[in-house]
Formats: C-alpha cells, sequence, structure tokens
C-alpha cells in the first residue's frame, strides 16, 4: 500500500511541477519540484521532464521533454532535449545530448554523448556512443562501441572508430599525418 501511495504521489508531484514550468514560474517549480521528488530520489528541471514517471528514482532529467516516457526507471541521467525521450523501463542509462538514446525504452547500462548519439538503439545494453550521429542500425545491439561522428554500429560485440565517407578517420601512431587508412 505504501509504494502505491508514492506512486501516485510522484504521478501527481510531476503534473503540478509541469504545470508551474507552463505558466512560466520556473524557480518556484525547481523548488516545488525538488521537495516533491525527493523521497525518490529524482531531479528534474525543463518542460514535461520526467512527467511520466510513477515509481522510478534516482533519476536525472534536464532539458524540454528530457525522460519524457520513464515510468519505473532507476538511475538515469538525461540531458539535452528530448534525451532518453522514449525510455520507459530502462536503467543506469547516461544520454548527454539533443536525441541522445532518444528511442531506448527498455535497455540498460548504455551511454550516448553527442547530437542524436544512439538515437536507434531500442533495447540494447552496455553500449557506448561518443560523437554527434554515432548511433546503431539494429535497435537491439548489445557490448558495443562507436566512437566519432557518424560511426555506426551493426551488430553486437563490436568497436567501430568514425563513420564512412566524409566522416571516416584514419588511425596513425608517431605521425601527425596520416598516410594510409586502416581497414
Amino acid at each position: 500500500r505504501n509504494r502505491r501511495s508514492r506512486s501516485r504521489l510522484n504521478y501527481f508531484s510531476n503534473r503540478l511541477c509541469n504545470f508551474f514550468n507552463r505558466l512560466g514560474l520556473r524557480r518556484r517549480s525547481f523548488y516545488l519540484c525538488s521537495r516533491l521528488s525527493l523521497f525518490l530520489y529524482n531531479s528534474a528541471l525543463g518542460t514535461y521532464a520526467l512527467t511520466s514517471n510513477i515509481s522510478g528514482s534516482h533519476n536525472t532529467a534536464f532539458g524540454w521533454y528530457a525522460g519524457n516516457s520513464s515510468r519505473t526507471t532507476l538511475g538515469n541521467t538525461s540531458v539535452g532535449s528530448q534525451s532518453s525521450y522514449s525510455n520507459v523501463t530502462g536503467y543506469y542509462n547516461t544520454a548527454l545530448g539533443m536525441d541522445a538514446l532518444y528511442l531506448n525504452n527498455g535497455g540498460f547500462s548504455n551511454s550516448a554523448v553527442g547530437y542524436k548519439a544512439g538515437l536507434n538503439l531500442t533495447t540494447g545494453n552496455s553500449n557506448t556512443f561518443l560523437g554527434a550521429f554515432a548511433n546503431t542500425i539494429n535497435g537491439g545491439i548489445s557490448t558495443s562501441t562507436a566512437l566519432g561522428a557518424g560511426a555506426l554500429l551493426a551488430v553486437s560485440n563490436s568497436m567501430v572508430l568514425g563513420g564512412t565517407g566524409a566522416d571516416s578517420v584514419d588511425i596513425v601512431t608517431g605521425t601527425s599525418t596520416p598516410w594510409a587508412k586502416l581497414s
């Protein structure tokens, strides 16, 4: 019974916080929201940030619609407009940048840094996306890393450095001017 009461209180406190945000009372909203969500250890700042949270805890969301769909999540950090937007049940994810981990709805232990980093990941686990548009074409991959702008993952247990075409990179050691491609 106590857990159900806390879930209801959290739901209504999120609605009240967003009401104050829409009215432009951001200073009061931030103070009120931080006080109302203390028992679940959540922090949210931004219009519609963490608005669907029912029983999630230890979440941080900063930005317009950041973590908007979070309901029963745990330990997520979403910074940037619409970061972790679709995350409903995922946990221990970090999304930094606009639309980072946008479609992730149940994956855990993922990190995405950069504009639209990890955008297509839906249920994958233990992935790292670093760079603008570092992404995947398979939403369920796990234990993979995409490094660099435009790096694109296709399979689990892999690492991609740089993208293709204009986003491709040269790798060298001992010199500052690459002379050959690594393949």
